[in-house]
């Protein structure tokens, strides 16, 4: 069993955690409601941080907040994060 087998967003809509195709904001363009209660937001969002995911809402946190996350660990250990893939959508 892993972690995802455990997450509260197992059988949502996907959708629900990405923007549209045009690129506009949809439900995922805040925390989702469900990652707030989630048991295994830490285990998510370390996951997408690891993998360096630039799209959706990973561990209730969106791709910006993401690419901060990793830019202050980076910059933390004394070197800068540059390689970070930029979210097609910010």
């Amino acid at each position: 069993m892993t972690w995802r087998d455990l997450a509260a967003c197992k059988g949502m809509d996907t959708d629900n955690f990405y923007r549209d195709t045009a690129g506009r904001p949809t439900k995922a363009n805040r925390v989702h409601p469900t990652c707030a209660t989630c048991p295994v937001q830490v285990p998510c969002l370390n996951d997408a941080l690891d993998r360096f995911e630039p799209f959706g809402i990973w561990g209730g946190v969106t791709p910006r907040g993401r690419e901060r996350i990793l830019n202050r660990r980076l910059t933390t250990d004394g070197y800068r994060a540059v390689n970070y893939p930029r979210s097609r959508y910010g």
